[in-house]
C-alpha cells in the first residue's frame, strides 16, 4: 500500500459522494506530472481508502474490495485558446445558470448553497459572443501548504466548469468519469485566476470537456480533458 486517503465530507460534489475533481486530484498527488483518473464508483465519504500500484503504471484507490478509482502517467493534448480577461470572466460568472437551478447545490466547487470560504465558490457563466464559460477564482489561504495551492483544489478548479461548458441551456444531472489533467507552475493563494471551460463533443450520454486556468496576465497555468455522464438516459 502506498497511501490512504479519505475523502472528508467538506469536499463532495454530489451530497453522499466526493467532489470528482478534488477526488481525481487526491489520487494524482501519488505520481509525478500530468496523470488521468479515471473514476469507477461515487467516491466515498469520511471512510478510508487505500492507494494500492505503481506510480509510474498504473494506481487503484480501493475500498475494501471495491475499485474506487484507477489512475496512470499521462500526456494531456488539447488546444487551448487565449484567456479571456479578468473582467470578461467576472461579467460572465453573473449569468451563472446555477444561480437559478443546480441539481448538485452544496458541491464543493460550484455549489451556491456553500457558505462564504466553505467551498471554492466557482461559478462559471457564458462569455459574450464564445462558446466557453469562465469564472474569476481568488483560492483561499485555507488551500494552500507552503504558500502554494494544493493539487487537489486545482483540479478541483478544473472539474466542474467542464460541465458548465457542455451543458448550453438546462441544468442536467451530470457527473465526473475520468479526468487527465496537467498542473504547469504553481498558483499562490489571494491571488485572482481565470478558469474556462468548453465542449469537445457529445455522445449519447458521455460529454466531452476541456478546461482551463490562467494567470491574469494570461499565462496559462493548468489544463483538463475530462469525460462526463449524463444520468438519468440521453
Amino acid at each position: 500500500m502506498l497511501g490512504e486517503i479519505i475523502v472528508d465530507k467538506q469536499f463532495c460534489g454530489p451530497p453522499e459522494s466526493g467532489n470528482g475533481g478534488y477526488t481525481c486530484g487526491r489520487l494524482a498527488h501519488y505520481i509525478k506530472g500530468p496523470a488521468e483518473v479515471t473514476l469507477r464508483l461515487p467516491p466515498p465519504l469520511n471512510v478510508t481508502m487505500e492507494v494500492h500500484g505503481d506510480a509510474t503504471e498504473r494506481l487503484t484507490l480501493m475500498q475494501g474490495d471495491q475499485l474506487i478509482a484507477e489512475a496512470k502517467p499521462a500526456k494531456v493534448d488539447l488546444d487551448i485558446e487565449s484567456a479571456p480577461s479578468l473582467e470578461e470572466a467576472t461579467v460572465a460568472s453573473k449569468h451563472y445558470t446555477g444561480f437559478n437551478e443546480h441539481p448538485f447545490a452544496t458541491c464543493f466547487v460550484c455549489g451556491p448553497k456553500r457558505d462564504t470560504g466553505d467551498g471554492l465558490w466557482l461559478f462559471p457563466g457564458r462569455l459574450e459572443n464564445d462558446e466557453r464559460v469562465a469564472a474569476p477564482w481568488t483560492p483561499a489561504p485555507s488551500l494552500a501548504e507552503d504558500g502554494k495551492i494544493r493539487q487537489e483544489f486545482i483540479w478541483s478548479a478544473l472539474d466542474c466548469p467542464g460541465s458548465y461548458g457542455v451543458l448550453k441551456a438546462e441544468l442536467k444531472p451530470i457527473v465526473l468519469g475520468r479526468m487527465a489533467a496537467c498542473i504547469l507552475s504553481d498558483i499562490t493563494p489571494e491571488e485572482p485566476y481565470i478558469v474556462t471551460g468548453w465542449s469537445l463533443g457529445v455522445d449519447g450520454r458521455k460529454c466531452y470537456a476541456g478546461t482551463a486556468l490562467y494567470k491574469v496576465s494570461g499565462e496559462l497555468i493548468a489544463y483538463a480533458k475530462a469525460t462526463w455522464f449524463l444520468l438519468g438516459g440521453n
